[in-house]
């Protein structure tokens, strides 16, 4: 059994047993502080890994606008050529 798994299990275990309105003891608070830690951390990796990949995203449209630039001006460069006699 994972690490992931045994924590949902535990907590599973806890969480039947509060339900049934047993008192839970130490050990079964502190699975749940657990178990609350480690689904905040994996809701806070989801949200992290989303903004990595946006960034990439903005990266690559970086470079499209860069390279978009870079064109727009051969465009000028060669409109303005045209423009004056003698020239392209």
């Amino acid at each position: 059994m994972d690490l992931d798994s045994t924590i949902e299990k535990l907590a599973s275990d806890v969480l039947d047993k509060a339900a049934k309105g047993k008192k839970l003891d130490r050990e079964e608070l502190l699975i749940l502080a657990v178990y609350e830690l480690w689904r905040l951390e994996r809701e806070i990796r989801e949200e992290v890994d989303k903004v990595e990949r946006g960034m990439e995203k903005m990266y690559q449209l970086t470079d499209v606008v860069k390279a978009l630039r870079e064109l727009c001006g051969y465009v000028y460069d060669v409109a303005q050529k045209k423009g004056e006699p003698g020239k392209a």
